[in-house]
């Protein structure tokens, strides 16, 4: 993949089939953010970990 917006866009799609295709799956986009979600957003990471836990109960 080269990084254009097209490869960009086969990503997000990608990304939104893979949810569509399974039950109790969630997108969720770290704005803001490289590869490197727990590093950059960990904000993120652990609002995703408490909100599965709490579905979970």
């Amino acid at each position: 993949m080269d990084g254009s917006p097209v490869d960009a866009q086969h990503w997000r799609d990608a990304a939104a089939s893979f949810v569509q295709d399974g039950p109790g799956r969630t997108l969720v986009t770290a704005e803001g953010s490289s590869h490197e979600v727990p590093k950059d957003r960990p904000d993120l990471v652990l609002k995703e970990i408490e909100d599965m836990v709490a579905t979970q109960r």
